[in-house]
């Protein structure tokens, strides 16, 4: 999904997305919050908050990461929206 969902940025924001991509799914899995979660959704979701992040100029990885991270936990926690959007 990475290289799909980041494939029309440059190089090296290319590398910083996949790399910030990755670094949320790997939290994601772990995340008691995010547990019965419906992945391929979270996966949709936070490459989009991570595109969104880069083509506003924000190109710190783990900036970027944490952010798709807080964007997931803040729709499961909002009364089970997350589930309802999947």
């Amino acid at each position: 999904m990475p290289q799909r969902a980041f494939g029309d940025l440059v190089p090296e924001l290319r590398l910083v997305a996949v790399e910030a991509f990755q670094r949320a799914c790997h939290f994601v899995e772990r995340d008691p919050i995010l547990t019965g979660q419906d992945r391929e959704f979270l996966k949709r979701l936070m490459s989009d908050k991570i595109r969104q992040g880069v083509n506003t100029g924000e190109h710190d990885m783990l900036r970027l990461a944490n952010g798709a991270i807080s964007r997931a936990r803040q729709l499961a926690q909002e009364k089970g929206k997350l589930r309802a959007a999947a």
